[in-house]
This record gives structure tokens, sequence and C-alpha cells, in this order.
């Protein structure tokens, strides 16, 4: 019969991280911001890389090999509130993940985020072999940057605001969102040898954060207008990809998850409803809502590009040139006006 490790523990905030990994160095060479730690407790081997940006925010990747079964429990820490971005984005098998009773299988791509009021069961097999992102944030820095009112009212508020415990999980991430979070990888381990630029980091996190509560409200949304059981498959994408104008293009390995049907059949029979792919139809959605917000007049040609969920002002230019044939100022009101 197989042994298992059991592993009781309780959510840490960023103080507790640094306690437990030791970051309380005498050696004034030492860079306290930027650590590396190898253990190894015989049945686990964690090779840790950490960086802490603020007092309030350290984000850790942690490539993790079992060499036997380990069921851990965390359990909920009252004190404070403060939160748990995990990305696994490498693995040789499932995880197994429970926040109150539900339970979730945790495959390579997988996103979840929870706070500090749930209670948490993490089951991993022997053999696992993996790599997890952790963004460990108090609630101090996402008040500095996240629009956090906007989310009031929302199935986002118990979470952020409140103590609902839950994990708002994500089967497998967007390709925007893994790319994006893959730029904090690199990023967390780049050479020693070049200056770690701290404010690209922080920006790196907070559009990370911020588009992973975006794909929340999309879904959210989504179920609000109805049951996706009762319309075909391509209105079903449509609707949902309706949602999605604020973000970039989830892509179709993440609508083909998500609708639980391979990618071939959704391209084909969303080509076969609109007459163009879902990608060409999501951008043409995107372009009439700038379009919208442009007329508006209240907000500038970069501040539409990037409430869309684009990267910068001319990637957006490009953009709305080909889909309308002029720039996105011929569209303000005051581009008409005699000067």
């Amino acid at each position: 019969m197989q042994s298992v490790i059991e592993y009781p523990q309780q959510f840490f905030p960023v103080s507790g991280f640094l306690e437990r990994v030791g970051h309380d160095f005498t050696d004034e060479r030492h860079d306290r911001e930027a650590c590396v730690l190898d253990i190894d407790s015989g049945y686990v081997r964690n090779y840790l890389v950490y960086r802490l940006l603020r007092n309030d925010i350290v984000v850790f990747d942690q490539d993790m090999a079992y060499r036997e079964a380990e069921y851990s429990v965390v359990a909920a820490n009252p004190e404070g509130r403060f939160y748990l971005l995990k990305y696994l984005y490498a693995a040789n098998r499932p995880l197994t993940c429970s926040f109150n009773g539900i339970k979730t299988i945790m495959r390579c791509g997988f996103l979840g985020y929870c706070n500090n009021f749930g209670n948490h069961e993490f089951a991993a097999p022997a053999g696992f072999e993996g790599r997890l992102l952790h963004l460990l944030v108090e609630h101090s820095f996402l008040k500095d940057y996240i629009r956090l009112e906007s989310f009031r009212g929302s199935g986002l508020e118990a979470l952020l605001f409140g103590e609902c415990g839950d994990m708002l999980a994500v089967p497998v991430a967007p390709g925007p969102l893994r790319r994006r979070l893959d730029k904090i990888v690199t990023l967390l381990h780049q050479p020693a040898s070049r200056p770690f630029d701290k404010l690209r980091m922080l920006t790196a996190v907070a559009e990370v954060l911020e588009a992973f509560f975006s794909l929340y409200m999309a879904e959210e949304r989504y179920l609000a207008a109805g049951d996706a059981g009762a319309v075909a498959l391509a209105d079903s994408v449509a609707q949902y990809l309706r949602t999605c104008v604020n973000q970039p293009f989830p892509g179709l390995a993440y609508l083909s998850d998500r609708f639980a049907v391979s990618a071939s059949t959704l391209k084909r029979q969303f080509k076969a409803r609109f007459g163009m792919a879902p990608h060409r139809y999501f951008r043409q959605q995107q372009m009439e809502e700038a379009a919208r917000l442009l007329a508006g007049g209240t907000a500038s040609v970069a501040e539409v590009g990037y409430r869309l969920g684009f990267d910068s002002p001319g990637n957006f230019t490009r953009a709305f040139r080909q889909a309308f044939g002029t720039p996105p100022h011929a569209y303000q009101p005051d581009a008409a006006m005699p000067k």
C-alpha cells in the first residue's frame, strides 16, 4: 500500500511567507528581494524562486517533484485580507484541489484564485513533477493597482470584499492570459547579471489580475444571459464572445474547452452560422464597441484601446483602421469640427 504524507498548514500573508523561507539575511551582499531556495525533505523536492516586490506582494515559482503522495490541508486564516493566484504551467499528471468541499482537477494551464477565508485541501500523487507560479497579494496592493470599485455588485464582490472562501477556477487559462503569466515567469527567472525592473514586474502582475477578473466577469455575464444548452453551439460562442470584448481574444483552445467541443468542430460550425471565423467575429464586435466609445467623446483613443484589451495604442489603431478604413480619431466628435 502506497504511503501518503499528510501536511497541515495555514494560509499565510506576505510576512508569513518570508518567515517560512527564512527571509532574514544579515549578509548585506545578499539580495533580499530575489531569492532561490532548494529544499529536499525526502519525499518531495521544492526548488523555489521568489521575488518580493513590495511589503504586500511576493511572486514565487515552485518547481516540485514528489517521490511519495502528499495530502495537505491548508486552514483558513481570518487575520487580514490577502489573496493567492495559482497558475499550473507544467505538469506530468493532474493534481487535486478542494476548496470548502468543492473538488477541482488541476491540469497544465489551470488557473485558480482564492482568499484567506477558505479551507483548502491539496493532493499530489507520487511521481508528480510540475511547476506552479504563485502571486501572493494583500488587499493594499489591489487598492493601489486595480480598479476594485468596478467589481462592486458582481460575483467577485464576496471574494474581494467579504469573507467568501470559494476559489475562482479556470480549467485552462486563455492564450492571451497565459502569455501574460509566462511573461511574469520570464521576468522572475531573468539572469542576476541583468538589472531587475521592478516597475515592469508590478505592471505585469497588475495586468494579469485585471485580465483574470475581466475573464470571470465575462463568464458571469454570459451565464446571466441565458442557458447555453437552449441555443445552438455557434450562437452560444457568439454570445460569449460579445461579453469578452474588453479583453484579448481568448483563443480557440480555450473556447473549445469552455464549450466541450473540438476546436475544428467549433470553428466549422461557427463559420457556417456567421460566415467568418470566431476570431474575426470577435474583432468585429470589438471594433464596433470601440466606435461606440469613441463617438461618446469621453475617452481618448489610447483609453479606448486599453479598455478593450489592446497592449498599445498603435496596435489598437492598426486594428481599427483595418476594420473601418479610417483612424480611430476620425470617430471622435471633434474630428469633423472646423479648425
